[in-house]
């Protein structure tokens, strides 16, 4: 072999090294958010109002999984997450999935965190979500709705409204 054959075999071997390199993923976003302890008296049990995401209902079991379902404010989509809860901290995964809408087009994933926040006399959530592995990436606050108790069985994949009536002519 040539040391011109030599040389272009080594300048190929180091470019495809370099380049599977920075093959990798990068790594997911995370939320830089440090948990203090909760506000006395205070849960994360409870309706919470987005002017887009609509109404976010969360339930906490006391100790630290808190789950939860919201339905956009226009109706396009409804959504639910799990995660748990570290003081005034909770991390969680989420799923939308959009009404009308069936494939993998239908439902978007990722991962999010809250902060629960007392400004008396209100409670807020200031949080942030991601798509796919990151939590972080898009503003998510939440105002807590008073006197509202959460129904997670009030959103459903079902829109109401929206089924044909039953006894219609569709035969």
């Amino acid at each position: 072999m040539s040391m011109r054959s030599s040389s272009l075999a080594a300048c190929v071997a180091i470019f495809a090294a370099i380049s599977l390199a920075g093959c990798g993923r990068p790594e997911p976003k995370t939320a830089n958010i440090v948990a203090v302890e909760m506000p006395s008296g205070e849960a994360w049990t409870g309706v919470y109002q987005h002017p887009v995401f609509g109404e976010l209902h969360l339930v906490s079991d006391g100790a630290a999984r808190v789950k939860g379902r919201w339905q956009r404010a226009d109706k396009s989509a409804w959504g639910e997450l799990a995660g748990t809860s570290d003081r005034n901290v909770m991390r969680f995964s989420w799923s939308e999935t959009k009404y009308g809408f069936v494939g993998p087009a239908a439902t978007r994933r990722g991962k999010g965190v809250f902060a629960f926040v007392l400004e008396s006399p209100f409670a807020y959530l200031k949080g942030q979500y991601g798509i796919g592995e990151d939590e972080a990436g898009s503003k998510w606050d939440n105002i807590r709705l008073n006197n509202r108790a959460p129904n997670l069985e009030s959103i459903s994949s079902n829109l109401p409204g929206t089924a044909p009536v039953s006894g219609g002519n569709w035969d």
